[in-house]
């Protein structure tokens, strides 16, 4: 028998905010979940947002606005902030490990800039604070509320060389080329790391972004191995989720084009028959 527990596959991660606010607005998600964020990163960047954060999204127009304003790391902390989470649970580790909680509160200033500190029961005790939880893997996890599965498929295969991902590169002019080449003081030279370059190629002129990272060794051995402890693990959660999604990383290229493929499909494979789920929704926000 299928289980109806919407389930999501996307391009990435920051398209989790349309899903997961558009399950709000239409009943399957209600205020205070508990979130398994799945992945290599922490993705809980936050600071100054496009939108106006006091309150939450009132409508599915809403939601496409805001997330028009997200980076692939920045879309936790909103959804925390405007109630959706109350626990927020991050699983980077693929090795069995301790589970440690903290408590934190959100504080917004001029209606659009998100500031975290530790949570105190005495200077924040007209706050909402909620639980950040860390480790824990191959542990027994008690869940005593609604909650959402989200994995990004990184955590299989991480490649933060992007060697795969679309070229983060901008066509410029020939000026603005020899501004880069001749001056040591540019803008764009000037980050922690030497991670742009500037090139010509068929006449054109680009500037790319270059990250220095060693590529992690990997294979389908390694890789399987993960998949197989991440499943086995899951399976001794008493509770269902209310909602799954999966972010491929294949635009950003996080996940290696090479084993895409098998990853994603083992992915949705072992979902749908743990869950007994039907196929997923491929999910993709509007751009215009």
């Amino acid at each position: 028998m299928e289980s109806n527990i919407p389930f999501y596959v996307m391009k990435e991660h920051r398209d989790a905010y349309s899903i997961w606010q558009n399950a709000r607005l239409d009943g399957v998600l209600k205020d205070g979940c508990y979130l398994l964020h799945i992945d290599h990163h922490f993705d809980n960047c936050y600071g100054v947002y496009g939108f106006e954060l006091n309150s939450k999204p009132g409508s599915k127009d809403d939601v496409q606005h805001n997330v028009k304003k997200l980076g692939i790391a920045d879309f936790i902390s909103p959804c925390i902030n405007d109630g959706l989470f109350s626990i927020v649970h991050y699983m980077l580790d693929t090795v069995p490990n301790v589970l440690k909680e903290k408590r934190y509160v959100f504080y917004t200033k001029n209606d659009n800039c998100l500031t975290m500190l530790p949570y105190s029961p005495i200077l924040d005790r007209e706050h909402d604070f909620f639980t950040e939880v860390q480790g824990g893997f191959m542990q027994k996890i008690k869940i005593d509320r609604p909650w959402v599965l989200d994995i990004d498929l990184d955590y299989f295969c991480v490649d933060d060389t992007l060697s795969t991902g679309e070229k983060r590169r901008l066509q410029i002019t020939e000026k603005e080329f020899l501004d880069f080449t001749n001056n040591m003081y540019h803008p764009f030279r000037l980050f922690d790391k030497a991670t742009w370059r500037v090139y010509k190629e068929e006449g054109n002129y680009y500037i790319e972004e270059t990250p220095n990272m060693v590529p992690q060794k990997i294979s389908e051995t390694i890789i399987k191995k993960r998949l197989d402890n991440l499943f086995s693990w899951l399976s001794t959660f008493d509770v269902k989720p209310s909602l799954i999604d999966v972010c491929t990383s294949e635009v950003s290229g996080y996940l290696n084009a090479k084993y895409g493929k098998y990853v994603v499909d083992e992915t949705i494979k072992r979902l749908t028959k743990l869950y007994g789920l039907s196929q997923p929704v491929w999910y993709h926000v509007e751009t215009v």
